[in-house]
């Protein structure tokens, strides 16, 4: 048991739904339009967004592929990083700079006129 009176594992179910919720929503989907998709009852689906039991790992994946996120943001609300190829480094850093120099008089304290 937790400090809140929950088992770990219930905390965790909790979460899980809340993320299915949170991306199915994102996407503009109905519990019904995922659940068709998924090809499981929006009952089951309710019991997972409610956090009252959890999908199996074969499920999780589909729910992942499905609601295109990892599964690591559905089950620790990690949301990935996305990378820059090292190739496309130095492309992205002259962008970058390129960018920076035509903000630079907006970010810089405007100058005191003189008395």
């Amino acid at each position: 048991m937790s400090a809140n009176g929950k088992s770990n594992g219930e905390g965790l179910r909790k979460a899980v739904g809340l993320r299915i919720v949170q991306a199915r929503l994102r996407r503009g989907w109905s519990q019904a339009s995922l659940a068709r998709r998924l090809e499981v009852s929006r009952e089951r689906l309710g019991g997972w967004e409610r956090g009252s039991s959890a999908p199996s790992l074969e499920v999780l994946a589909r729910l992942s592929d499905v609601l295109e996120v990892t599964c690591e943001e559905l089950v620790r609300g990690k949301v990935p990083v996305p990378q820059i190829p090292p190739a496309n480094r130095s492309e992205a850093a002259r962008y970058l700079n390129a960018f920076l120099q035509t903000i630079r008089p907006w970010l810089q304290p405007p100058k005191k006129e003189e008395k």
